[in-house]
């Protein structure tokens, strides 16, 4: 949960099988904002919401939820293809029982539908079993906009069954989504013509460089283990968007030209997480 945090920074950590909130971004009532809060480099693997938020003592009668300066999100890796468990199991038999009623990884969502803190969400490989919930484009990160400010930009959006989904903002939401790469491990060679013919306008500029294309990472799979998200040859490289210099990025110095899309530019090593993790940049 983020707090009343200042400069904040999580990263190179592996965050893996919640069976409910995964990354709890939602302000508790009555405390200071936090400010400067940055999550980059992280392994996020089976979480039942990662990105989550909620209206606290305001759906019990209490004050709204407060909203914060927002967050900066870049550089991570969700691998949600595998599913996780709905509740803890409390043994090995119960674990056994509950095999069949495994709950699928989502990349977001709330409680009490409350205003979603402000997210900068960019150079992320988002990677997922099948449709997302409701058709939402990037895997449900146009959710929840309204009264609040979201920005998307050169993202991998990868699913490995069924087509990426177009649902997109209202015209009046305060959102940017640029340079994204949406593609289906199952679906998409066999597309033809222009994908995204069927999406709504959305705000204005929305998707105006986005791809639909094979990313050409080296190895994914079904659910695969050995995942390794580096980007080979086409696909990805130099396919993004400029980016404000101002934003924070921990790889800015290896991706060399134009942006290229996810999380690891063109000859950046594999993301190292936990322990045995680089230090710090």
């Amino acid at each position: 949960m983020i707090d009343s945090l200042k400069t904040l920074r999580f990263h190179h950590n592996r965050v893996d099988n919640f069976n409910d909130d995964g990354i709890y971004l939602t302000i508790p009532p009555r405390t200071a904002l936090p400010e400067d809060v940055q999550i980059y480099e992280n392994l996020v693997t089976r979480v039942y919401t990662t990105l989550a938020f909620a209206e606290n003592e305001h759906e019990h009668g209490g004050p709204p939820n407060p909203v914060g300066s927002g967050v900066y999100l870049y550089r991570n890796v969700f691998d949600l293809r595998a599913p996780t468990y709905g509740w803890i199991p409390k043994d090995a038999a119960m674990a056994a029982s509950m095999a069949g009623a495994l709950s699928p990884s989502r990349m977001c969502g709330d409680h009490g539908s409350p205003v979603w803190d402000p997210l900068w969400f960019y150079q992320n490989t988002v990677i997922n079993a099948g449709p997302a919930w409701r058709d939402y484009y990037g895997e449900q990160m146009v959710m929840g906009t309204k009264g609040s400010k979201r920005r998307l930009f050169n993202n991998v959006f990868l699913q490995i069954e069924g087509t990426p989904g177009l649902n997109v903002p209202g015209v009046n939401d305060d959102v940017q989504a640029d340079g994204n790469l949406l593609w289906s491990l199952r679906v998409g060679p066999s597309v033809q013509g222009d994908f995204f013919a069927t999406r709504k306008p959305g705000p204005p500029g929305f998707g105006e460089h986005d791809v639909f294309a094979d990313p050409k990472l080296v190895r994914v799979g079904d659910g695969d283990p050995a995942l390794d998200v580096r980007p080979t040859s086409g696909g990805v490289i130099d396919a993004g968007v400029k980016l404000p210099a101002a934003w924070p990025d921990s790889l800015r110095a290896l991706d060399k030209g134009k942006p290229d899309i996810g999380a690891l530019p063109l000859g950046a090593p594999m993301l190292r997480v936990g322990p045995a993790a680089s230090p710090a940049r």
